[in-house]
């Protein structure tokens, strides 16, 4: 999901429309902003009214392969004609004009000569037709039932075959003709169901639906051939403000509770839940995948639909197992067979995940690579040392290329491809580590061993492995469950098993020549918060720098919690009293959301996106943490079982 946030204006998002191509026209107050959401930039700006809301957007796209395309644009009683080009987004603003009446709907027709023309639904139930150019009035109709609408919708090309949908405040959708010149129209069909406001009215793409939304939080999808209800959905926690058809099968709606709900053959696909309340608007690109919502908070967020993969059977998952015997391989000393009762039979101890492959070292101290492309296995190292009977193993997540083992004996390898590097870090075994990539070939490895001690190296691949700190605990019972260090190499971040995270800057230190972690400084706590998931596991952590020296961390813990905290030179007003400095820097939580009702294992970020791995009753689950949306579920033997998860650059 892409949100994208004015720079200056915050006021809500309350309309909505594609364009041609990349570009989203949204109403920002009086404002209509244009973005580019495949460069997630706003690329365009302009003023349309005066201390008026914007209500409504609508594109004439006939001619939308030309340099230059029309837009509508209401609200209140005002109405307006802009013309936007599309080379460089700039907007052309209209003459604007004014009716006697609240503006429910906007339309595009043609009238008798072909000529383009604005249609609009009036909230006393009268269509104008109005000039675009000039803004007289051609010719108008009023609907015999005189009510007021909250809400209307228009369809049909021509004045021929301009038909109103009508949301009535008796809970009622009238659907009647406007092309009766200056008479009285009738109700054509009557639709009743809703027991509440109607605040929504759609048509569907070919005229014979009707999508309705209310107060009484439901959608209704209304067939005018038979003249009922063939769908009802429920499922939103307030009022509903809009709704839109985006393929033959699936609906948006977009209600007060802050969720845009994906329904699809009579139940919720998908629920994005993209402010802390009311989205005001949705649409949806004429592709039939692409949507999106105008929020109360002045966000507007674009997302591609169906794009949730749901696994259900443990047997639509790919599997693989160790090579059998049969399968001949250059590995020496193996005479047990996997598939045996023996107690001695050879079994997975760790495992890694790469782009196009998964490393497995098992108790018997050999380290196969499994390749993904051609199913195939492969030897990288046989009988390794100490590995028998023991190994810790951790991936690189960014690059997705190297992995890490602990061993019994203190010595940790870094395997890239078929080549291994090692260093004697520690003199006992390691019980924890983890890898990340600073640059080309530069990798950090955190180590932890069974007595506590905590070290901090770094790995040039063709050149050395260097000491760079140890870690001091701040506490001698802490123990260290998850680790990150930033790109700059300047800040380490641990979240400890009993819920604290601890934040390190290791400033202008300079790397020990060679592994002697004696001889490395000690490296001390800068800030922290304590208990920041109360006594909860901080099961992942992050940290990154922006351009300008920002240091923004971010961890999830087994409390189902993500918290984002802030690192600054001062305390804030607004700091929490458990925030702790240390020397001249300030932990600051600037936001927590709870993304499960489980717990998190991994935090990903992949393409600006911070995605969680999450585990709650058997399921494993990828969740867009801003969003708070389901990407990715699987059924799962549960978190007892070693999991990982890899992110491609395709996404």
């Amino acid at each position: 999901m892409t949100r994208l946030v004015p720079q200056y204006r915050r006021l809500p998002a309350t309309a909505i429309a594609f364009l041609s191509g990349n570009l989203l026209a949204t109403a920002n107050g009086s404002t209509v902003d244009i973005y580019d959401v495949r460069l997630k930039t706003l690329v365009g700006s302009c003023n349309v009214f005066d201390s008026v809301r914007i209500h409504g957007i609508v594109a004439r796209l006939d001619n939308a392969d030309s340099r230059c395309i029309e837009v509508l644009v209401f609200g209140s009683k005002q109405w307006t004609v802009i013309r936007i080009h599309l080379d460089n987004a700039r907007v052309e603003p209209g003459t604007v004009f004014y009716v006697d009446d609240w503006i429910k709907a906007g339309h595009w027709v043609q009238d008798d000569k072909q000529a383009w023309q604005v249609a609009l639904a009036l909230a006393h139930n009268q269509v104008l037709v109005m000039d675009s150019t000039h803004g007289n009035c051609i010719y108008n109709v009023q609907c015999a039932e005189r009510c007021i609408l909250y809400a209307a919708a228009l369809y049909g090309d021509t004045l021929q075959t301009l038909v109103v949908a009508a949301g009535t405040v008796f809970n009622k959708v009238l659907v009647w003709d406007a092309w009766t010149k200056d008479t009285e129209a009738q109700v054509r069909v009557q639709l009743s169901g809703h027991e509440g406001v109607v605040f929504g009215v759609r048509f569907g793409k070919n005229g014979r639906r009707i999508m309705s939304t209310s107060d009484d939080r439901s959608v209704r999808v209304w067939n005018l051939d038979e003249k009922i209800a063939e769908t009802v959905f429920y499922g939103h926690g307030a009022r509903v403000w809009s709704c839109v058809e985006v393929d033959g099968d699936r609906l948006v709606s977009a209600a007060e509770d802050g969720t845009c709900r994906v329904w699809r053959n009579g139940e919720t696909e998908d629920v994005w839940r993209l402010c802390p309340k009311n989205v005001w608007a949705v649409a949806a690109h004429r592709d039939g995948r692409m949507v999106a919502a105008a929020c109360g908070d002045g966000a507007v967020c674009v997302w591609t639909v169906g794009g949730r993969q749901r696994i259900e059977r443990i047997d639509e998952l790919d599997t693989i197992a160790l090579p059998g015997p049969e399968q001949a391989l250059n590995w020496p000393d193996r005479d047990i067979d996997p598939g045996s009762d023996s107690k001695e039979r050879e079994f997975i101890r760790g495992f890694a995940l790469t782009w196009d492959s998964a490393l497995v070292v098992t108790n018997h101290g050999h380290i196969l690579r499994h390749s993904t492309l051609n199913n195939s296995w492969g030897v990288v190292a046989a009988k390794y040392g100490a590995l028998s009977g023991y190994a810790m193993v951790a991936a690189e997540s960014k690059a997705g290329n190297v992995a890490a083992i602990g061993m019994r004996d203190g010595t940790v390898l870094l395997v890239c491809g078929n080549s291994i590097r090692s260093a004697q870090l520690h003199t006992c075994s390691v019980q924890w580590l983890t890898v990340t990539q600073r640059s080309d070939n530069v990798y950090d490895v955190i180590t932890v061993d069974n007595s506590g001690d905590i070290v901090w190296s770094l790995v040039t691949w063709d050149a050395s492995w260097q000491a760079v700190a140890c870690i001091e605990r701040p506490t001698a019972g802490m123990r260290v469950a998850s680790a990150a260090v930033s790109h700059d190499g300047q800040w380490l971040v641990i979240g400890s098993a009993t819920g604290s995270v601890y934040v390190y800057k290791h400033g202008d230190l300079k790397t020990i020549n060679g592994l002697d972690a004696e001889t490395a400084t000690l490296l001390q706590v800068a800030c922290k918060w304590p208990q920041a998931h109360g006594q909860h596991t901080v099961s992942a952590v992050s940290v990154d720098v922006d351009v300008v020296g920002n240091v923004r961390i971010v961890s999830g813990g087994r409390d189902g919690w993500v918290r984002t905290f802030n690192v600054l030179d001062s305390v804030p007003a607004d700091a929490a009293p458990d925030a702790v400095c240390v020397g001249d820097v300030v932990l600051h939580c600037t936001s927590r959301v709870k993304v499960t009702r489980g717990w998190i294992e991994q935090l990903l970020c992949v393409d600006g996106q911070l995605l969680a791995v999450t585990f709650f009753r058997k399921r494993l689950e990828l969740v867009d943490v801003e969003a708070a949306h389901i990407v990715v579920s699987t059924v799962c033997a549960g978190g007892a079982k070693l999991w990982q998860v890899v992110v491609g650059s395709a996404g």
